[in-house]
């Protein structure tokens, strides 16, 4: 059998720095993977050498005593392979920098936790601004929906279910962000109805103006009827003019 020996110390490399690492979960659980560890184990140097660095010997036996707990985990609903992601995402899973930079004023870090985070902000009811800043940042929900994806849905021995315990999360973040659109759609058409309204406030001082003037027509009202008073006079006087001047005549000629 081949064994390839530098993807297993790759392994080994990435299950050192991080114990909560997911590949011991693939090496001990998955028959090949498995196989392929146990022959990389039986040829392994059982010395130390000079160069100490150099050796994964420790590591490996120490990955070897892992697969008995990690095996135990085939007795519940989930396969080594569901805890190995479940593990990760709770245990090795930090929020990236920019989910962390919004939850700053809430005392989260880029050394928080992505499912300590989920956590605060899903018992934040009494600091709901800690779950709404968490819902409208692109990043943390991106960075829940990559998890949420690579989770089962199946429970573990001890009880928990982190698929189950994030999706009300999720549902909450989907309301929230829902109701932050809707007001936002018709704010546009709020901004638009406002100039005219200002244009009506400044056109009241032209009516006023209009207004100003009236006293100027008023004035000329009362002439209009005493007008006709001189004329009707004068067309009287005129008439009685006419009859004396007729009378002298009559009266001469008699």
């Amino acid at each position: 059998m081949h064994i390839d020996t530098t993807s297993i110390v790759s392994l080994l490399q990435d299950h050192a720095t991080n114990s909560h690492s997911i590949v011991g979960y693939f090496v001990c659980a998955a028959p090949p993977c498995a196989l392929d560890f146990k022959a990389f184990l039986a040829g392994y140097p059982k010395c130390i050498p000079s160069n100490a660095t150099t050796s994964y010997l420790a590591t490996a036996n120490a990955l070897k005593t892992s697969c008995r707990s990690i095996a135990a985990a085939k007795n519940g609903t989930c396969q080594p392979t569901d805890v190995g992601h479940y593990t990760r995402a709770r245990y090795y899973n930090p929020l990236t920098r920019a989910c962390a930079a919004t939850l700053t004023p809430f005392n989260i870090t880029t050394s928080t936790q992505w499912y300590d985070a989920i956590q605060q902000a899903n018992a934040s009811s009494t600091t709901p601004a800690l779950l709404e800043a968490f819902c409208t940042t692109d990043a943390c929900v991106s960075q829940t929906n990559a998890t949420l994806v690579s989770l089962s849905t199946c429970t573990l021995d001890s009880g928990e279910n982190l698929y189950e315990a994030t999706s009300p999360v999720v549902e909450v973040c989907a309301r929230i962000q829902t109701n932050l659109l809707t007001p936002s759609s018709t704010a546009p058409i709020d901004v638009s109805l406002a100039p005219p309204t200002h244009v009506n406030a400044t056109a009241a001082p032209i009516v006023q103006e209009n207004i100003t003037a009236d006293p100027t027509v008023r004035p000329l009202a009362p002439d209009s009827p005493r007008n006709p008073t001189p004329h009707a006079t004068q067309s009287k006087a005129s008439s009685l003019d006419v009859v004396s001047v007729l009378v002298l005549l009559l009266a001469h000629l008699v």
